[in-house]
């Protein structure tokens, strides 16, 4: 689910899989499998909303706000729950200013809608020729490389270091502990996977693997699988990236072929 997080993947599971039968297995990817702290406030993400405004009941409202660290947000948060129209506010303005646009843009997307997400095949942009000086902290970007990519691409190949306060360690354990709970009696197999994390990682930084790491402990559990962290780190490659974050075109289907492969095997092998 695009631009989502663990607490907009709980609340959608929980009502799109009501019995928990309708899935073989669910994939679950993780930016990094270390718990610490790292790119941003996900106790804190306001877009979660956006994405649940429809979802959240009356009985959702005091959990969810109180799940979000900032007092502000909190409050607007439980307000927004409890009165939707804040939320969908955006949205009778845009109907208001023209109403015909806004039917045919929401019927064209109820007939083609899941057209578009199926067919998008990624960003054609390349990193190709691409280096880093790790010693040094500078990157050299090839020709034709925007502004906007530029700094994607610095904010997550060379990442500021963020005191580490234990706000992931939480969220985690609260939100895919949730999802852990949700599947605890069923037979639907969650398989948790470590995404491409750049197109260039520093070979010399080690990877603190705590024994605190979420995974490891969710892999304890009956039908949970965690793809060892390794699987797709050879797609860390700049000529398969786009920019900081995102898998170009020649780099998505390399990923969804092998993680479809990696999912085929878990379901047939069985196990625990």
């Amino acid at each position: 689910m695009g631009g989502t997080a663990a607490r907009v993947w709980y609340y959608t599971l929980r009502d799109a899989d009501p019995t928990r039968r309708r899935f073989a297995a669910i994939a679950i990817a993780l930016g990094n499998y270390s718990d610490l702290d790292a790119f941003g406030d996900s106790p804190n993400r306001e877009i979660d909303q956006k994405y649940l405004t429809m979802r959240l009941g009356l009985s959702d409202c005091l959990d969810y706000a109180m799940s979000i660290d900032s007092m502000a947000m909190r409050v607007h948060s439980l307000a927004t729950c409890l009165f939707r129209g804040m939320a969908l506010r955006t949205d009778v303005q845009a109907f208001a200013a023209d109403p015909r646009a806004r039917i045919a843009h929401v019927e064209d997307q109820n007939k083609n809608g899941l057209g578009y997400l199926s067919g998008y095949t990624g960003m054609t942009e390349s990193l190709e020729g691409m280096s880093v000086d790790w010693h040094s902290r500078t990157i050299h970007f090839p020709e034709g490389v925007s502004d906007a990519r530029q700094a994607s691409v610095r904010r997550f190949v060379l990442p500021e270091p963020l005191p580490n306060e234990g706000a992931n360690a939480r969220y985690r354990q609260e939100w895919l502990g949730g999802i852990l709970d949700l599947y605890k009696d069923s037979k639907t197999r969650l398989i948790f996977l470590q995404l491409p994390r750049a197109p260039m990682m520093n070979p010399n930084a080690a990877e603190p693997r705590e024994s605190t790491r979420f995974v490891d402990r969710a892999e304890r559990t009956p039908r949970v699988t965690a793809l060892p962290a390794p699987t797709f780190m050879d797609l860390e490659r700049p000529d398969l990236f786009a920019d900081g974050l995102h898998l170009n075109r020649a780099g998505r289907p390399i990923f969804s072929e092998r993680l479809a492969a990696k999912t085929e095997e878990i379901l047939s092998g069985g196990g625990k």
